[in-house]
């Protein structure tokens, strides 16, 4: 019989919290995208749910383009595979009318503006954010930021993997085996029950607000893509609440899962369901995710979510803040200071020292 605490378990095994992936491309086929505005929390996810990952390992994955960044999402910069671009592309590169809106009223049209970028792109290996917006031809930093990611929806660029400050793209047709995608809508649903689909086996029992949530895309395509899965898929009932999720999952019950973890900042437990309250007293919500959408590390003790940590980077060392949201047990301290101790000498630094924050939250 289903209950939220076995929702929660299958949904915390699925995640890759406690039971590392053994590979970064089946990590990344279960949770389709990541977050990375910033690279080093998108570099962090793969530290602490794939075993023996490293920062080697990791980056051969997006130097062979294996990996790569678009925008996607909830229109937000986001780590994928290659092999998944087409399929974001047919799922958001028709959502983007109030940017297209924005660029009519500053003249621009965004059609043209793709045009000139596509053809640009393909004469050079790489091309800056600076060169394109001379391409694009507007001053406007919110266009010209909704022209590149209009284009990596499109199919058309995608974002190498450099220094935060600096962005530089590639052309889709440097990945090779280059063929054009028809991206006019017509089978919008089929596409986005493909996602949809995805996003049950890999994040499931969820509801479509989680699915919504997930993916910024409007609840009523996403109902009529989920009327597509209906071989596929089926509901449950809980508390009032109706939860989606793959037919062979319905028997795949989950133990509880003990044991102390941490993750890195934007951790998919959080940016995934609409509902935190799965793994965490919402009243905590304003601790973990700030209005802005910046989301914290987290710490979490038997499958619920106990505090936040922060690293702060001095030179080749570093210092910690944990910050727990009730009283810190005994045996806690030993396994999240050896843990925290991994993942920074993973990333190549050193802790000088960690603060512990206890009660502030509570």
């Amino acid at each position: 019989m289903w209950d939220k605490k076995q929702i929660s378990q299958v949904r915390f095994q699925k995640l890759g919290v406690a039971t590392n992936y053994r590979d970064i491309t089946d990590f990344m086929d279960q949770r389709i995208a990541i977050q990375s505005q910033a690279h080093q929390p998108a570099v962090m996810t793969f530290l602490t749910h794939v075993e023996n990952s490293n920062i080697d390992t990791i980056q051969m994955h997006y130097d062979d383009r294996t990996l790569i960044k678009l925008w996607g999402n909830r229109f937000t910069l986001h780590t994928y595979l290659a092999s998944d671009w087409e399929l974001i592309a047919q799922v958001f590169s028709t959502r983007l009318g109030v940017m297209r809106n924005l660029a009519k009223n500053a003249g621009l049209d965004i059609d043209v503006a793709l045009a000139k970028v596509d053809a640009y792109a393909r004469t050079k290996q790489m091309v800056s954010r600076e060169e394109l917006q001379e391409v694009i031809g507007c001053k406007d930093k919110q266009i010209v930021y909704g022209v590149l990611a209009q284009a990596t929806m499109n199919g058309i660029l995608y974002l190498l993997p450099t220094n935060d400050l600096e962005r530089i793209y590639q052309h889709r047709m440097y990945l090779g085996d280059y063929r054009e995608w028809r991206l006019d809508g017509d089978e919008q649903s089929i596409w986005l029950s493909r996602l949809l689909l995805r996003y049950l086996v890999g994040y499931g029992p969820a509801t479509i607000a989680d699915f919504a949530y997930w993916s910024g895309i409007a609840l009523t395509p996403i109902r009529k893509a989920l009327k597509l899965l209906h071989e596929e898929c089926m509901e449950i009932e809980v508390e009032d609440t109706v939860y989606y999720l793959v037919k062979s999952d319905y028997q795949q019950f989950a133990s509880l899962e003990q044991g102390i973890y941490l993750t890195g900042k934007f951790d998919q437990a959080i940016l995934s369901y609409k509902d935190m309250s799965w793994i965490v007293d919402p009243c905590y919500k304003p601790h973990i995710m700030t209005k802005n959408g910046h989301c914290e590390a987290l710490i979490i003790v038997d499958s619920r979510i106990v505090g936040i940590w922060r690293r702060v980077k001095k030179g080749k060392q570093m210092a910690i803040e944990v910050t727990y949201f009730g009283t810190e047990q005994t045996l806690w301290r030993p396994i999240i200071e050896a843990q925290l101790n991994k993942l920074v000498n993973a990333e190549g630094f050193e802790v000088q020292e960690i603060f512990y924050m206890q009660n502030k939250l509570s």
